[in-house]
């Protein structure tokens, strides 16, 4: 039996720098234990970022796909490619204001 996967939207300022990453899993919260039937994953809804297996994105390039909010759904699927449950978070990125005191 599985249990309810929850999910929290965040938002995140990035450095401007061409690398800062981000681990897609600190999105949700599932409690449901590691079955041989079952895998987990993480799917951007637009289909345009591709996540990796471990859930980790470079957030310094999510801005440039779609205006820096960004819908991801973490997902338990079936051998068989049933999606047997699935929640939804929105990563909005932000770029890092920085102001120079003349």
């Amino acid at each position: 039996m599985l249990t309810t996967i929850s999910s929290t939207n965040q938002t995140l300022c990035t450095n401007g720098t061409n690398t800062d990453w981000f681990d897609l899993n600190a999105l949700f919260t599932d409690y449901n234990a590691i079955h041989p039937a079952v895998t987990k994953r993480i799917i951007d809804k637009a289909g345009v970022i591709a996540v990796p297996a471990d859930g980790r994105v470079n957030i310094a390039t999510l801005r440039i796909f779609q205006i820096g909010k960004n819908i991801f759904v973490y997902q338990l699927v079936s051998q068989c490619g049933e999606v047997l449950q699935a929640a939804e978070a929105m990563l909005k990125v932000k770029d890092l204001l920085i102001l120079a005191m003349k």
